[in-house]
């Protein structure tokens, strides 16, 4: 029975099971927070009202089988009330001119511990503001909705089940936590039909979850057009503090309009704040798929065009989970930070994320010349088991763009881009970063390390990642070119260094050290590198301290360039203040080219070069006569003489191990004489 405020009986009767029948199953399913686990509502249309007596087969759940009685049951457990208000025996027409307002209010003041409130069918306008209580539950009808007046807010802090449709409109404000886990753009009338805008939708939605405090929105699957971008980014979805946005699955798509770059300097971006320096904290995104639809947003000036998909310059508390960008031809997928000192985001996580079809590998996009899938400026930052696919070699793109404090990179696949890192510290410090256990195929670079203006790049760790190389002009990882100044310390260890690249001659080495202070690189394999596994780029002159350990070098110096043979070659005129190799394993098998084991001109500090085993070569050992030394210590097993062959300081050892001989080093300071053999 409906029962108005004063208790009367009315003449109509609707049980529990017959009123949520008439909101659909979309409804039905929400009124018992099952959507995803029990009901499934088709968020591309409307959802077909059951008006039966019971549900009956027309109520379907996922693989469109009926809902069985025991599901229903489950369904209805939340609704304890035995008798429901319906809201026109309250006052409330729904003519979309009556004020409903003071009805509402008066029957609110009445309400004294839970009530259900039924809204058929209508328009209920409201010209002053109401706001509605946690213990009111409302049922929306399908094409029942609240439209409150410019200038009126309505908060809703009341239970709401309601299908997938527009239950909000006029050209007030509707906020509140709608008594929920989550709500839906859907009842601020977005479509998601891939054909209507549904901007203004999702960002009401966002709206209204923000400004009562915080919540989810929910993305129904379904495709999102997004062609409203405002701000001073063109942003097109608004992200809020305390506001997460939330996808059923990744066919629940956010689509980029055509043509948004047009008449836009800097172009659009899909989710950015609206104001310069709002911060976005306590946020997350998962479950939904970002479609930049890069073909018909094309660049139309070199570099000019961001597009990025999520981007939030100030911030903190941020997660990225199982968010898949496509078909994005702009400069950024994903950008965290404002770049500036100090570091303005802080407790960013980035995971399980896909970047697939971005710059140059979206077909036409031959203006783009720089692209970062995730630029990540942040100070404490988790960016783990990404992929990073592109369907064509692209020259131009950078799956990971870091300036971080604080990091940890890891278990992150990337293909066909043609830089797997940059390892950035141009605008801030970049301390205490790891690396580990990712993969990246077919790239150019692999890392690239940037050091500018003096900032700090201390305690960086490259462990445990797969580097194969399609292009073999380039270092797989290059500590020279952009090190400015200095790196204080850097591990590289554990790594797989491979070229897949036919010989030619290219000539790219596996390491290129520049201006780093300490360097440890340890337990690494170097195979069938075009050239050589380790070489000296720029360096400063005494500042270098290099350790090579452990490692294995195998079949590199491919290169049809004969000027490229040694397999560790540290050629520089300045000094190197301390050096270690040791205990590596350098061989040439049938098809090697490596004609020198180590070789150097280097002028040296302090260094060692010990127990390594060189198989193979024409040249175990050479440093050249024109770099000076301090001390150089040597113990090798190798073959031939060392006299007149090996630099070396008193008392080096070099055992023939053809003859057994062995040769101790006693005279001549650091020069290639004084070697004497014992048998």
């Amino acid at each position: 029975m409906f029962t108005n405020m004063g208790g009367r009986k009315m003449k109509k009767t609707l049980s529990r099971r017959q009123m949520l029948a008439t909101i659909g199953m979309a409804g039905a399913s929400l009124a018992g927070s099952a959507f995803l686990t029990h009901v499934t509502g088709h968020a591309g249309g409307p959802v077909t009202s059951v008006t039966g007596d019971t549900y009956g087969a027309g109520l379907q759940k996922n693989g469109n089988k009926p809902v069985t009685s025991h599901e229903l049951d489950t369904i209805l457990q939340a609704y304890t009330e035995t008798d429901w208000v319906h809201i026109h025996d309250i006052g409330c027409a729904g003519d979309g001119i009556t004020n409903c307002s003071p009805s509402l209010l008066t029957w609110l003041a009445g309400v004294q511990d839970h009530a259900t409130l039924y809204i058929p069918a209508g328009t209920y306008v409201f010209a002053g503001n109401v706001t509605i209580p946690g213990t009111v539950r409302l049922l929306f009808d399908h094409g029942a909705r609240f439209a409150p007046d410019a200038q009126t807010t309505l908060t809703i802090h009341a239970v709401v089940t309601a299908g997938l449709d527009a239950i909000f409109a006029g050209a007030g404000h509707v906020i509140g936590s709608m008594g929920a886990e989550h709500v839906y753009p859907q009842w601020w009338g977005a479509q998601a039909d891939g054909v209507h805008d549904d901007t203004a939708a999702i960002n009401a939605a966002i709206t209204a979850v923000w400004q009562s405090g915080g919540g989810t929105v929910f993305l129904a699957e379904g495709t999102y057009l997004l062609a409203s971008p405002q701000g001073y980014a063109d942003a097109l979805i608004i992200p809020r503090s305390n506001v997460n946005l939330i996808g059923q699955s990744h066919l629940s798509v956010l689509k980029a309009a055509d043509h948004l770059n047009d008449g836009r300097r800097y172009g659009w971006n899909m989710i950015f704040p609206v104001q310069n320096g709002d911060p976005v904290n306590n946020v997350t995104f998962r479950n939904f798929k970002v479609d930049c639809n890069g073909q018909n947003n094309l660049e139309v000036e070199t570099k000019s065009h961001k597009n990025a998909a999520i981007g939030i310059p100030v911030g903190s508390n941020i997660v990225v989970d199982q968010v898949a960008v496509v078909n994005n031809a702009g400069r950024q997928c994903f950008m965290f930070g404002s770049n500036r000192n100090p570091v303005t985001i802080r407790n960013l996580t980035i995971q399980n994320c896909l970047f697939d079809t971005v710059a140059t590998a979206v077909p036409g996009n031959v203006l783009q010349n720089d692209h970062s899938a995730i630029y990540a400026q942040a100070d404490g930052c988790i960016i783990a088991n990404n992929k990073f696919l592109n369907p064509v070699k692209d020259q131009i793109a950078t799956a990971l763009e870091i300036h971080c404090l604080n990091a940890l990179v890891h278990g992150n696949i990337v293909q066909n881009y043609g830089k797997g890192f940059n390892i950035v510290a141009t605008v801030n410090n970049h301390v205490n970063t790891i690396y580990s256990h990712n993969v990246v195929n077919g790239c150019n670079y692999a890392i690239e390390v940037w050091c500018h203006a003096n900032f700090t790049m201390d305690r960086v760790q490259i462990i445990d990642n797969v580097f194969e190389q399609s292009v073999s002009s380039l270092p797989i990882i290059n500590i020279s070119t952009q090190t400015k100044t200095k790196v204080t310390s850097m591990t590289i260890r554990g790594n797989s260094f491979v070229s897949t690249e036919a010989a030619s001659m290219n000539r790219g080495s596996g390491i290129v050290v520049g201006k780093v202070e300490q360097l440890d690189v340890s337990h690494n394999r170097f195979q069938n590198l075009a050239g050589r596994a380790i070489e000296l780029g720029v360096i400063e002159p005494n500042l270098t301290s290099l350790r090579f350990d452990h490692n294995e070098i195998i079949d590199c110096c491919r290169t049809q360039n004969q000027g490229y043979k040694g397999a560790i070659s540290l050629h520089n005129s300045n000094k190197l203040k301390a050096l270690r190799i040791s205990n590596n394993w350098i061989e040439n098998s049938s098809i090697g080219q490596m004609r020198e084991g180590i070789r150097s001109n280097a002028h040296l500090g302090q260094a060692e070069i010990t127990h390594n085993t060189i198989l193979n070569t024409a040249v175990q050992i050479m440093w050249e006569d024109s770099a000076q030394i301090d001390y150089l210590w040597i113990d090798h097993v190798g073959t031939g003489t060392p006299e007149n062959t090996v630099r070396a300081s008193i008392p080096s050892r070099w055992i023939d191990k053809s003859t057994g001989t062995a040769w101790t080093k006693q005279l001549g300071g650091n020069l290639k004489t004084g070697w004497s053999a014992s048998s």
